[in-house]
C-alpha cells in the first residue's frame, strides 16, 4: 500500500519548456514532480524505481522512445503495468486516441491544457493509482483464503466494505491483483450510481470539486440509502469463476461504458467498467436495465 503524503508523479516530454509549465502549475499541490526528457530516459527512471510514482504524465510524440512505445512497456512490465498513464498530446483525432486507449492511457490532456484540467486528471489519477496499490496490497493478505470456496453469497453497503470483500474474493481467482482492480470497480459502481444514484454529470462536477468521498458519506445516511445493498454472488465451476453483481439502482444504459470512448477520454472518471472489461475478467456481461453484471474469469488462465 501507498503511505505518501506526497504524490510522485513522473513528467515526460522533450521540450523543457512543457516540463517547466507543469512543474509550475503543480509547484503549490502535493505532487512530487520528477521529469524526463524523452521515453528512454523515462523509462530508465521507471525500472529504476517501479514503486515510487503514482502517475506518469507521457507526451506521445518524443525522440528515442516515443510515448506509444513508453506506454507498452509499462503495461507489459509486471509491477509497472497498473500505473495511471496520462496522455498529454496535441493530436486530436479519434483514431490518435483510441489508440492511446486501446494500449492502456486511460487518461488524456490536450495541449495546450489549463492549470485546472492537469488537476483534475492527475488528481483522479492519482486516487486511482491509490486505491489499486491498496486493494493489491490488502489480495495479497488474504491470499488463498478462498480457494476452495465453489459458492457464496455476500452483501455490501459501504466502498469500505466493497473493498474488503473485493481483496477477499478476488484471492480465490487464479491472477488476483488482477481481479481485485475489476471487481471493486464493479462494486463500486454499483454502489455509487446504482444505489446512491450519483449521475455521471455529479461524479464529474464532485471530481472537480474534490468532494466525491463527502458526498459519498452523506447519501449513505440518507433515510432512502441506509438499507440498500450490493449483492453479490460467487459460483466456481472447472472451467470458471464467475461473479454476479446486482445493486438496488434503477439502473443505466450500459453498452456506451464496456469500452472507453474517445469522447470521454478527457473526464477524470468513467474508465472503470472498461477496466473490469479490458484487464481484469474474460468476459462481462450486463442483463436487464443494467443494475446486474455477471465477470467471468477462466481457469484455463490459471498459472502453473
Amino acid at each position: 500500500m501507498n503511505t505518501k503524503t506526497t504524490a510522485a508523479i513522473l513528467a515526460v516530454d522533450d521540450e523543457a519548456y512543457n516540463l517547466k509549465i507543469i512543474s509550475y502549475h503543480l509547484k503549490n499541490e502535493n505532487f512530487e514532480v520528477v521529469t524526463a526528457g524523452d521515453g528512454q530516459e523515462a523509462w530508465d527512471i521507471l525500472v529504476e524505481a517501479p514503486e515510487k510514482f503514482d502517475a506518469v504524465l507521457l507526451d506521445r510524440t518524443m525522440p528515442r522512445l516515443d510515448g506509444m512505445e513508453v506506454l507498452k512497456k509499462i503495461k507489459s512490465h509486471e509491477a509497472l503495468k497498473t500505473i495511471p498513464v496520462i496522455f498529454q498530446t496535441a493530436m486530436k483525432h479519434q483514431d490518435d486516441i483510441l489508440e492511446g486507449l486501446q494500449a492502456g492511457a486511460y487518461y488524456y490532456l490536450t495541449k495546450p491544457y489549463k492549470r485546472d484540467e492537469l488537476r483534475s486528471i492527475l488528481n483522479a489519477a492519482v486516487s486511482d493509482s491509490i486505491k489499486y496499490r491498496k486493494l493489491e496490497s490488502e489480495t495479497a493478505k488474504v491470499f488463498n483464503a478462498f480457494a476452495c470456496i465453489k459458492k457464496g453469497e455476500f452483501e455490501v453497503y459501504t466502498p469500505e466494505q466493497g473493498e474488503q470483500l473485493s481483496a477477499l474474493l478476488s484471492s480465490a481467482c487464479p491472477e488476483p491483483r488482477k481481479i481485485v482492480v475489476g471487481l471493486w470497480e464493479l462494486i463500486l459502481n454499483g454502489i455509487e450510481h446504482g444505489n446512491l444514484g450519483i449521475s455521471y454529470a455529479e461524479k464529474s462536477q464532485l471530481n472537480q470539486d474534490n468532494k466525491w468521498t463527502a458526498e459519498i458519506e452523506r447519501r449513505l445516511l440518507l433515510s432512502e440509502n441506509k438499507s440498500k445493498s450490493v449483492e453479490i454472488y460467487m459460483n466456481r465451476n472447472e472451467s470458471n469463476i464467475e461473479f454476479i453483481i446486482k445493486d438496488q439502482g434503477i439502473g443505466f444504459d450500459w453498452h456506451d461504458y464496456l469500452d472507453i470512448s474517445p469522447e470521454r477520454a478527457f473526464d477524470s472518471h468513467g474508465r472503470g467498467i472498461a477496466m473490469a472489461c479490458m484487464y481484469s475478467f474474460d468476459r462481462v456481461e450486463y442483463s436487464g436495465h443494467g443494475n446486474v453484471v455477471s465477470a467471468i474469469v477462466s481457469m484455463d488462465n490459471k498459472a502453473e
